[in-house]
């Protein structure tokens, strides 16, 4: 698997710690296919040097031939993608997971903490490129209404009947906010409880410490492991062996292509200095390839979308 060549077309910050990037392929040959869900890792150039590939979970439609992704502004790397001007080069590597859009369900029900919501984004998106018939609930967690990444698109969503969205805010600001379902406190098993149906899969994604909150609300709920999809931002240590080999191999494959494009760089820009960076960031994959189905590109909602 080759890195792809992208440029950023657009970064924008879209909540207060939290940078939205567009990026577009250099060649349209190269336009990267993913499924609903699917993650890639990223990497930039900073000071003329290649800089560590992080993974990151795709957000828009796989029908789009633009890429985005969502970035938390936490540490070195975050730091440097959310800085990124339009025309910086970017390599991409992917894409990964089987954390992905199940359209066979009648009902799916998305349980996101913080940033864990970027997957659900391009599920959702998807399901409205695909006029897709089932139903979407989404419990989104947050500490406070004043920066939760995407709120105003999915709240356009929610008007537009395409996804039922409760946010549950555990910190400070609780105030209500017209047209936005919103309760106090964490994702609870009263707040899961009425969306325990029949064919109906759920999806969980979010910090080790919430989803290990939620898997443990959806046993106590009688949910079945079978119905339950789950992605953290970094492999518990009770994962299986199987879990472990895939994402041992989701990492020798992003380290590979680091390689590969550290040499490229390395040897076009006729560089004397390594062009291996000397503190890389550890890599946290999660999850293995899949194939990718054809879609089509998603329609916003008329509502106004930030």
């Amino acid at each position: 698997m080759r890195p792809l060549k992208y440029i950023v077309s657009k970064n924008e910050m879209i909540s207060p710690t939290v940078a939205l990037l567009t990026l577009k392929p250099v060649s349209a040959n190269a336009r990267l296919r993913f499924a609903a869900g699917q993650y890639v890792s990223l990497g930039f150039v900073r000071n003329g040097r290649p800089t560590p590939m992080r993974c990151f979970s795709i957000v828009n439609s796989p029908g789009e031939k633009a890429l985005q992704v969502a970035v938390r502004v936490r540490g070195d790397f975050t730091a440097t993608a959310a800085e990124m001007a339009p025309g910086s080069p970017a390599t991409v590597l992917g894409p990964f997971g089987e954390f992905v859009f199940n359209g066979s369900a009648r009902q799916l029900v998305l349980i996101a903490g913080g940033i864990g919501v970027t997957p659900f984004i391009s599920m959702i998106r998807h399901a409205a490129a695909i006029k897709w018939p089932g139903e979407i609930v989404l419990l989104y967690g947050n500490q406070n209404q004043a920066d939760m990444p995407f709120a105003n698109e999915l709240d356009a969503w929610s008007r537009a009947g395409r996804v039922r969205v409760v946010y549950a805010i555990s910190g400070g600001g609780k105030e209500p906010v017209p047209g936005r379902a919103t309760v106090s406190g964490r994702i609870s098993e009263q707040l899961l409880a009425p969306e325990v149906q029949a064919n109906t899969v759920y999806y969980v994604c979010g910090p080790a410490g919430f989803m290990s909150s939620a898997m443990t609300q959806l046993r106590n709920l009688g949910v079945p492991n079978e119905r339950v999809m789950s992605e953290s931002f970094g492999q518990s240590k009770g994962g299986s062996g199987v879990q472990a080999a895939v994402y041992g191999l989701t990492a020798v494959m992003i380290m590979a292509g680091t390689g590969y494009f550290a040499l490229k760089h390395f040897i076009e820009s006729g560089s004397t200095v390594s062009p291996t960076p000397s503190a890389a960031e550890p890599l946290t994959p999660r999850g293995s390839t899949s194939n990718t189905p054809a879609t089509t590109p998603y329609q916003a909602p008329q509502t106004s979308v930030s």
